[in-house]
């Protein structure tokens, strides 16, 4: 047996779900600014998590579907996942 482990967003898929839920919600700007002062290493990767977590605390389950349908997967990744 094999395990084989990705990160989804922006690896599998060319989409980042948070990206796509800041922008539904009216708050990607912010969420750029925090993931840019992580970037930077101004803030830790834990707290821009958090942070932008907390930006998408109100998101209702069908926002969350709604944005979810909207990510594409890489060429070749269904493969990849299939094998």
């Amino acid at each position: 047996m094999r395990l084989v482990a990705f990160d989804f967003d922006g690896t599998l898929s060319d989409s980042e779900m948070t990206v796509l839920l800041g922008e539904r919600e009216g708050v990607a700007d912010e969420m750029a600014e925090i993931t840019e002062r992580a970037m930077n290493d101004e803030i830790g990767y834990a707290r821009s998590l958090r942070e932008r977590a907390a930006l998408l605390e109100h998101v209702e389950e069908e926002e969350a579907e709604a944005a979810y349908g909207e990510v594409e997967l890489r060429p070749g990744a269904a493969d990849v996942i299939r094998r």
